[in-house]
């Protein structure tokens, strides 16, 4: 299944915010290696991965990421959806 090589590949990068999505904080030379490794996890004729970097996370963050209901997540670093 798609998904739990995905899973499987960002466990340690951050965590799934929802079914698909998940977020990360990493800092930019993490971020190349998380590209390359999902790259590898990847069907690049089949499958699409979109990165969101959100920039440095900071008191502003509340600003760019707005929850409703509960907060799963706390940022700490870079904040990048994927």
């Amino acid at each position: 299944m798609l998904l739990r090589r995905y899973d499987t590949t960002l466990k340690g990068y951050g965590e799934r915010v929802q079914y698909s999505v998940f977020m990360v904080d990493c800092p930019p030379s993490h971020l190349l290696v998380l590209r390359h490794d999902l790259t590898d996890a990847m069907d690049i004729d089949e499958d699409s991965v979109v990165i969101c970097d959100l920039g440095m996370s900071t008191s502003a963050d509340a600003q760019r990421i707005t929850w409703l209901g509960g907060q799963r997540y706390q940022s700490g670093g870079r904040s990048i959806i994927i």
